[in-house]
């Protein structure tokens, strides 16, 4: 290691952070940012092949929180139905963007863009499958609570991080993602202060949006040995807020950390749960709500242009999909699934549900992701009435009496449902699909349930298959950075409850999460993607969808909600302007 070079930085002078991640840094720091303390810390830096380590010390005035006006507040954003809030356990994006107000990461993610140091301040590869990180000095885990009474917190280590972990990739039910499990093999504490990671081979997924890394919270072994399985509805952890309470199907209440390593300026954070985006809207209108998630798709170009509002684009453009159980009698003919792919029209369908924010396309991934096919829908998804009656014909389905519904052998079929859950759109999604199937003859019920109801049968999916349950199931997800290898990894829970099991999109999504070259990773992600959707196993309901978000005009300094809900970061820290 070269000597360390000592730079003093004046008052309100902030210096550049770049932290080496693969063939990415980290971002620069905000023009303005607010600490309590002198920070010591070391920045590695990477210049080509040669590695220079200096020591920086920044001074940043602390402002007074009596006099300056961004400090306080409670902010009050709807939230979607909420599960439980123990990371390994969960997979659900709102309770992510929750529990991301509550957990420290070792980074975050911000719109697609460079991870954002947080617990981490720096890391760098030291080969292909050595990736080592630096932990910042002095982030605490939350006190005031049954683990660490008030002023008893402890410090963030490299242990906490070596336990999070082994934790997330030994714990039963995990959600660990496939993409780490498949490339994990050892971590360990280096230092206090560094952990090293060691992987069976490199990846070139560890810093996706949605995949990687960005879904490991760490989290005190206290906190998980005092509450066992309640972990995840008394989360203890290190991020900006501390946890208050949560009311099932109501509200989730956080207040600020006082002891968080940047100074947040609101001072609670009261999650609304509103499942419905029709009524979400309703309340931001009437002053209800602060910030909604998903304004409803005949509503986005009304409130795009409403001067009360700020409006936010989310980058993710996700597509609504439906899954076949594989272990359906019916289902496992490829022309049975391809004559339901061809007798919905999933390119009208999302601009008639999603108005300006839906957009054409096939397949899990929007135009500009790794893996988007751009010819999908011409290969396999036109609209086409007729030619998916003339497979069901070569199946032995007509309508042999003019009833309207397929029989074969006199005996009519039986019918399909088509399940799904109240959020997103879903519900007007449904009742589209089911008319267009049953235009062709196909009796399909529509079965509109709560999320936590739909998350229960899904996970029941491999048995349902086994008994011949006839269920389509309609979801969103697995649109952004990262999606394809989320969901369709051998070992990813999308596919594999519903009985999903193709090798050579398993073999493929495989070969891609080890591929550090952006090109080589698109084409091998591109050939998964054709695959899978060329088989029918899993169609689209839609196109790709995004989402346009957006709050009262006196929320200030919002980041986004994608993943993290990124309400005090280095990047931004959301205030509200009481003047307005």
């Amino acid at each position: 290691m070269k000597p360390k070079s000592l730079i003093l930085v004046g008052l309100s002078v902030i210096v550049l952070l770049l932290a080496a991640c693969a063939q990415q840094a980290a971002p620069p720091q905000p023009a303005e940012k607010i600490v309590t303390q002198v920070v010591e810390k070391e920045v590695t830096t990477v210049v080509e092949v040669q590695k220079e380590v200096t020591t920086v010390v920044e001074v940043v005035a602390t402002p007074d929180r009596s006099t300056d006006p961004r400090f306080g507040g409670t902010f009050k954003p709807a939230a979607r139905a909420l599960v439980q809030f123990d990371q390994a356990l969960s997979s659900d994006g709102p309770s992510f963007e929750a529990m991301s107000l509550i957990h420290g990461y070792l980074y975050r993610m911000q719109d697609f863009g460079d991870p954002i140091p947080d617990i981490a301040e720096s890391w760098e590869w030291k080969n292909d499958t050595t990736l080592v990180f630096h932990l910042r000095h002095g982030v605490m885990f939350q006190d005031g609570n049954e683990v660490f009474p008030e002023g008893q917190g402890r410090e963030v280590t490299a242990d906490d991080v070596v336990y999070s972990m082994e934790r997330w990739a030994t714990l039963p039910g995990s959600k660990i993602t496939s993409d780490v499990k498949d490339v994990y093999d050892s971590i360990e504490a280096v230092d206090k202060y560094t952990v090293q990671l060691n992987l069976k081979k490199p990846s070139g997924g560890l810093f996706d949006q949605v995949n990687g890394l960005s879904n490991l919270a760490i989290i005190p072994h206290e906190a998980v040995e005092h509450y066992g399985d309640d972990f995840g509805k008394h989360p203890v952890g290190s991020g900006p807020f501390e946890f208050v309470e949560y009311v099932p199907d109501d509200h989730l209440l956080v207040k600020r950390n006082e002891d968080y390593w940047l100074q947040c300026f609101l001072d609670e954070i009261y999650l609304q749960i509103i499942p419905d985006d029709t009524v979400a809207l309703v309340a931001l209108e009437a002053g209800d709500v602060d910030f909604v998630s998903n304004v409803p798709g005949a509503e986005v170009d009304r409130i795009a242009t409403d001067k009360r509002f700020n409006i936010y684009y989310r980058p993710s453009k996700t597509p609504r999909m439906i899954m076949f159980p594989s272990g359906v009698q019916d289902f496992q003919d490829k022309r049975f699934r391809q004559a339901i792919a061809v007798a919905i029209d999933s390119q009208a369908n999302g601009p008639a549900v999603y108005g300006a924010v839906a957009e054409p396309g096939c397949g899990n991934l929007s135009k500009g992701l790794p893996g988007h096919v751009a010819d999908l829908c011409e290969k396999y998804f036109p609209y086409d009435p007729e030619q998916a009656k003339a497979l069901f014909a070569e199946l032995g389905w007509t309508d042999s009496n003019s009833d309207g519904v397929l029989d074969k052998d006199g005996k009519p079929m039986e019918p399909i449902k088509v399940n799904t859950f109240n959020i997103a759109g879903l519900d007007k999604v449904l009742e589209i699909v089911v008319t267009q199937l049953k235009a062709v003859g196909v009796p399909a019920e529509p079965e509109l349930v709560e999320f936590g109801t739909w998350s229960d049968m899904y996970i029941s999916g491999a048995e349902d298959s086994q008994t011949n349950e006839r269920r389509l199931m309609l979801w969103a997800g697995c649109g952004g950075p990262g999606g394809l290898q989320l969901c369709w990894a051998k070992d990813a829970s999308f596919g594999k409850v519903l009985g999903y099991n193709d090798s050579k999109v398993f073999d493929l999504v495989a070969q891609a999460n080890e591929t550090v070259d952006t090109d080589k990773r698109d084409g091998i992600l591109q050939q998964a993607e054709e695959k899978l959707f060329g088989d029918y196993w899993v169609i689209n309901a839609t196109g790709p969808v995004g989402a346009l978000m957006a709050s009262r005009k006196y929320v200030k300094d919002y980041g986004s909600r994608y993943h993290f809900d990124n309400v005090c970061t280095l990047n931004n820290n959301v205030w509200l302007d009481k003047q307005k």
